[in-house]
């Protein structure tokens, strides 16, 4: 299994984050496993309370390095009369260090710059989220008896807590005891995340394809992973769909045999981070990429042009740009244009303040279009100043054309600053856009084909590749 492999199935993988890719970042530089930090913070406050005589006793090694049972061993070695007290101490820990503990850097950038839909954690703190804060939490374990059958949608972004999460109703894993509980919820048929069943394995019918499991430094234990991953890998389905990357050198034989038989493919711990390197240099080789833009200096990132009937349309595609997701710089007239002074001045503010133009194209866009031509115009002043009877969004469309024009003079080889969308569902079509560009009523350099974007790749585009805006 290669990174290339990543980068081709990227949209049908889901990545597996495991407790070995959490790191407490102390101020003092460096970076410690966050289980070890747990352990040894244990540790500290017991002997603080007098509650361990003989500190230097404790099987420290096995505690730091033995996942969940690590966890469970250190309750026991501690001094913890009841489960309670070491809950408490734990939450507590992870508490006062809030803000320090974050993901691997590089796993950090490859989930930050492939932006998966989902990622599965076996982590039950909202370490992801605080990381990659576009990722909404949810928890589908239903422990106890209750229903577990949530749907889960496609084009959401989802951090899918597998072993439960802290603070939530339902259990979760804090130790191997708790763990295992968790685990028989996983093979019950009434409490079985049948919504995650579903979501990796959907209905044959339904048109959508089968995802591959990313598994990222896991430290459970082999048989322990085994019992986890089961439900979800039905060697009839299991079709070089999976892959598995190893963070422990001392995985057992049959785990391997295993591994190779049921999700296809291996990567021993060393390759690791070789691997995630070499995949986001294939987003880097394609334009894929969050970074390596070249910064614009300008004050907003996207200029959106859109019909006065379209408001709602425009906001919500606005809120989602500058979503965490993407966290672009939208200008909107009515977030600082046409309402807050003289629309002239302030479109034109807008227009030279942007990368790039982004029209949203639907039946009222193209009904406000009218015959005025306006090639033959020179400067954004024609433009703006000119006595027919045309629309504000036909004077951005034109202004944009001219600013254009000056970008491409200053910059021969820019490749992009218009972005139209084009709304099928309101109404619209290419030809009707087209027969508008023919007719001179909108510019042929920035509503030809090749530069529009259908409606159903908003959801699909990683737009932060356009924030370009220098801080």
């Amino acid at each position: 299994m290669t990174a290339k492999d990543i980068y081709e199935k990227r949209n049908n993988i889901i990545p597996v984050i495991g407790e070995n890719s959490f790191f407490y970042y102390p101020d003092n530089g460096g970076r410690i496993p966050l289980q070890n930090y747990l352990v040894d913070k244990i540790i500290e406050k017991q002997i603080g309370k007098k509650q361990l005589k003989h500190p230097e006793d404790l099987p420290v090694t096995q505690m730091r390095m033995k996942g969940f049972y690590g966890l469970s061993l250190c309750r026991q070695q501690c001094g913890f009369s009841k489960d309670e007290q070491y809950l408490q101490c734990y939450n507590r820990i992870i508490e006062e260090a809030k803000g320090k503990i974050h993901l691997d850097d590089t796993v950090k950038e490859f989930l930050e710059r492939y932006k998966f839909h989902m990622i599965i954690t076996t982590n039950c703190f909202d370490f992801i989220e605080t990381d990659l804060p576009w990722y909404k939490s949810k928890v589908y374990v239903a422990a106890r008896g209750a229903n577990n059958k949530e749907e889960i949608e496609e084009n959401e972004y989802i951090t899918y807590h597998i072993f439960g999460k802290s603070g939530h109703p339902s259990i979760w894993a804090w130790d191997e005891e708790s763990l295992m509980s968790i685990l028989h919820c996983h093979h019950d048929n009434d409490t079985a995340p049948t919504g995650l069943q579903r979501y990796i394995y959907p209905d044959q019918n339904s048109g959508k394809k089968s995802k591959s499991l990313l598994v990222l430094h896991s430290n459970l234990p082999d048989w322990l992973f085994r019992f986890f991953l089961y439900p979800l890998a039905y060697k009839d389905k299991w079709v070089e769909s999976g892959f598995y990357l190893n963070s422990d050198n001392r995985a057992e034989g049959s785990l391997k045999n295993f591994i190779e038989n049921v999700i296809c493919y291996y990567i021993e711990e060393s390759e690791v981070e070789q691997v995630l390197r070499d995949s986001l240099d294939f987003l880097s080789d394609n334009n894929e990429i969050m970074g390596e833009r070249i910064p614009h200096g300008k004050k907003y990132d996207i200029f959106i042009s859109y019909a006065q009937q379209d408001y709602q349309l425009a906001m919500d595609l606005k809120n989602k740009l500058e979503s965490p997701l993407f966290g672009l710089r939208i200008w909107l007239d009515r977030s600082g244009g046409i309402e807050d002074g003289d629309y002239t001045a302030r479109m034109r503010e807008g227009i030279e303040n942007s990368a790039y133009f982004m029209p949203l194209l639907t039946k009222q866009y193209k009904e406000k279009l009218s015959n005025a031509n306006y090639e033959g115009m020179n400067s954004m002043l024609d433009v703006l100043n000119d006595d027919k009877k045309s629309s504000y969004i036909q004077k951005e469309a034109w202004a944009a054309n001219i600013q254009y024009a000056s970008l491409k003079k200053d910059n021969p080889n820019i490749k992009a600053y218009s972005l139209p969308i084009l709304f099928s569902s309101q109404g619209i079509n290419y030809s009707q856009i087209n027969a508008c560009v023919e007719l001179g009523q909108l510019p042929q350099n920035l509503f030809g084909k090749v530069h529009i974007f259908d409606e159903e790749e908003i959801d699909k585009k990683d737009w932060s590749r356009y924030k370009t805006t220098e801080k």
